[in-house]
């Protein structure tokens, strides 16, 4: 959610091969306070949308997301839907990036989101 505009903002990113974090399109449903103005070579009007697509230079090694829980952050991942105040407090800041893991931290990973999720 825009923190002025108060409206829907969408983001959608891919990690490439080098393993780095590329902005792909960006959708916003009021133009308002920090929007940039050219920063996509393609902008146009979809339902209820303003999109952007086709960003220069929009790869980062991370990408840092303050978590706030009013505007509801979500990550969508292979369809599933992750609400971001489920996992950590409001005002949180949260850093995300690729990272290579083994099988054995792959599976402990899953096991602890399953006791975690059980508890809770």
């Amino acid at each position: 959610m825009h923190s002025v505009e108060l409206e829907q903002w969408r983001e959608t990113f891919k990690v490439t091969n080098d393993g780095k974090i590329k902005l792909i399109e960006s959708r916003f449903k009021a133009w308002g306070a920090g929007v940039p103005e050219n920063e996509g070579k393609v902008f146009y009007k979809e339902k209820n949308w303003f999109v952007m697509k086709e960003f220069n230079n929009r790869s980062v090694e991370h990408l840092t997301v303050s978590v706030s829980c009013y505007a509801n952050h979500r990550i969508i991942y292979n369809s599933n839907m992750y609400t971001m105040c489920n996992w950590v407090k409001d005002n949180t800041s949260v850093v995300l990036k690729r990272e290579n893991i083994s099988l054995i931290n792959y599976l402990y990973y899953l096991i602890s989101r399953e006791v975690f999720l059980w508890r809770k």
